[in-house]
């Protein structure tokens, strides 16, 4: 398996020997109906880390200068991508879930990464 990246110092490829693990899927009846605590804790955190992963992947070093994301947002697309991603992930776990008992429960799924 191979990922290939475009870098500064031009074209970097990294191999993997071993192969992705598998998903682990939920079982049920009607794929509209899955909730996100009938997801394994797991594959909510491995999924959330491929989609992060990619953000963080795309921030380029100038974005990062004199916090450019304050004051010019066109000159840092990536972080405030990165911010985004991060306040909505921050929203749903707080937010659609007003059960006291549930929220921790939740917060925990979403926001841990063991990946």
């Amino acid at each position: 398996m191979y990922l290939q990246l475009e870098g500064t110092e031009g074209r970097k490829e990294f191999i993997f020997t071993k192969p992705p693990p598998r998903s682990i899927l939920p079982y049920y009846r009607n794929p509209k109906s899955v909730k996100l605590l009938d997801l394994h804790p797991l594959e909510v955190a491995r999924q959330l880390t491929l989609i992060e992963a990619e953000l963080f992947r795309n921030i380029r070093p100038r974005e990062c200068l004199n916090q450019a994301w304050n004051k010019d947002p066109d000159r840092a697309p990536n972080i405030l991508a990165m911010i985004d991603r991060f306040n909505m992930v921050r929203y749903v776990a707080l937010h659609e879930y007003d059960d006291h008992v549930l929220r921790p429960v939740v917060i925990v799924v979403v926001v841990s990464s063991p990946c």
